[in-house]
């Protein structure tokens, strides 16, 4: 079975790395950015689902 990858958006660092650890504790693969172009970028690359 595939770890899925999630997709986390937040422009506070302390906050992505708050959910970068509770959504890794659940199991998944976290993609992070800061931004909204920084999430397009990184969806088209990595194809989160």
């Amino acid at each position: 079975m595939t770890t899925s990858k999630v997709l986390v958006v937040d422009d506070s660092p302390v906050d992505l790395e708050y959910l970068r650890a509770i959504i890794e504790g659940a199991g998944y693969q976290v993609i992070t950015a800061t931004n909204g172009r920084e999430a397009y970028e990184k969806a088209k690359k990595t194809a989160p689902i």
